[in-house]
């Protein structure tokens, strides 16, 4: 039987929640489960309560353009700026004339060059110019005025 109270979702911590859930990826049957619902009611709710289904399309819709947007960036080379610790070690004498070794960890930038992925290019192309680049290319050959070919044999007849 289902059951459930769709009050919770309504509230700022449910909206996080469906949002997150939607935003993972999580399909309508998975989205009722954790909902403790059946999915019948989610669908109910969806019509019934705006809210409900505006927090599900954010979600979906966000982790959408993100993925979009990084899979457009990473057709193109590129540069990034990373952080990274180094070990320095400091020789110094003291005193006494004795050698000593101090160690240390600095951090620095660095520019480093990604090259364009050719995946997300071949993707990108074959989704946004099927006609250029998809896998199968077909060519039709016609005779005179587009009508059929007409083959002539041209070995020696028997």
């Amino acid at each position: 039987m289902c059951k459930g109270k769709y009050q919770e979702w309504l509230t700022e911590e449910g909206q996080a929640l469906l949002k997150g859930w939607a935003r993972d990826g999580l399909s309508d049957e998975q989205l009722a489960e954790k909902m403790g619902i059946c999915v019948a009611s989610l669908y109910n709710w969806k019509k019934q309560h705006l809210e409900i289904l505006e927090a599900l399309r954010t979600g979906k819709e966000a982790a959408d353009r993100m993925v979009e947007n990084a899979l457009y960036k990473s057709c193109f080379d590129r540069t990034i700026r990373v952080r990274k610790a180094f070990k320095v070690k400091e020789v110094y004498y003291d005193a006494n004339g004795k050698r000593c070794e101090k160690e240390h960890i600095e951090i620095a930038e660095e520019d480093v060059g990604i090259p364009a992925n050719e995946k997300a290019q071949e993707f990108w192309l074959k989704n946004r110019r099927p006609a250029d680049w998809k896998d199968k290319q077909q060519h039709e050959i016609a005779g005179a005025d587009g009508g059929p070919l007409e083959f002539v044999w041209a070995g020696k007849e028997k």
